[in-house]
């Protein structure tokens, strides 16, 4: 398969499902359409065997072309070269039976449209199979791009976390500000506004169920926290930080 860039593939196309059941049936149906020429054309002239030959002929052209592509994609150039002789051999003689039913003359089998209508036989059915596998190919190709694009998001989040928790390792701090703050606001007495330290935002490695709830029972249990100071806690944007505690307000 050539490089292809994936970025510039419709993704959508490509993950759809395709089915080519419809394209080999009319393969198949010129096959017979041109076979039951044949037959009926050497019938005439009581020469059934030679229909037979190219019956089968036809049949052997078909299957070359595609053992033909297979061992050229599997890198065996000799076995590709032989089978592509082979299948032009077979297609040339089930051209005669092609002649004699169009032109009455099966030496005519020369005639530009004969030898289109006998290359186009096994042609149909190599191309199909050459765009079914390149497209395989490709799907995979997108599959593990996806993956590792994935994999890339998980590595950086796991580092940032990293990197935050040698700033949030006093977590304890802020539980035990946050009991005598509570007592005295139920008295009715506030202890005096003062900035909160970077170093006393709660760890992210705790038994919340989502970032959500986190970041609004680090606001619930210390009032004083910026927005800026929760979102680096929880690790979620500043704006989204701020709809959460705008909407349980």
């Amino acid at each position: 398969m050539s490089s292809v860039e994936l970025s510039s593939l419709n993704r959508a196309a490509l993950s759809a499902k395709e089915g080519y059941w419809w394209i080999n049936g009319i393969a198949l149906a010129l096959s017979c359409v041109i076979a039951r020429m044949s037959m009926s054309a050497y019938a005439s002239a009581h020469l059934e065997d030679r229909a037979l030959v190219c019956i089968v002929s036809q049949a052997l052209a078909i299957a070359l072309a595609i053992l033909a592509r297979r061992a050229l994609t599997a890198q065996m150039p000799w076995a590709g070269i032989g089978g592509m002789l082979l299948a032009g051999g077979c297609a040339w003689w089930a051209s005669h039976g092609l002649a004699l039913a169009w032109y009455g003359d099966q030496e005519r089998n020369s005639e530009p449209m004969v030898i289109f209508m006998a290359v186009l036989e096994p042609a149909l059915f190599l191309l199909a199979e050459h765009v079914r596998e390149g497209r395989q190919a490709l799907r995979a190709a997108h599959e593990k791009d996806e993956a590792e694009t994935m994999a890339e998001l998980e590595r950086n989040r796991q580092e940032r976390s990293a990197r935050l928790g040698p700033r949030l390792a006093t977590s304890g701090g802020v539980a035990l500000a946050a009991a005598p703050m509570s007592a005295n606001a139920a008295q009715g007495v506030l202890p005096p506004a003062h900035p909160v330290q970077e170093s006393a935002i709660v760890s992210t490695n705790t038994g919340y169920a989502s970032a959500r709830e986190h970041a609004l029972a680090l606001k619930r249990d210390n009032p004083a926290l910026t927005q800026e100071q929760i979102s680096a806690t929880v690790g979620r944007p500043r704006s989204t930080v701020g709809k959460w505690l705008r909407a349980a307000a």
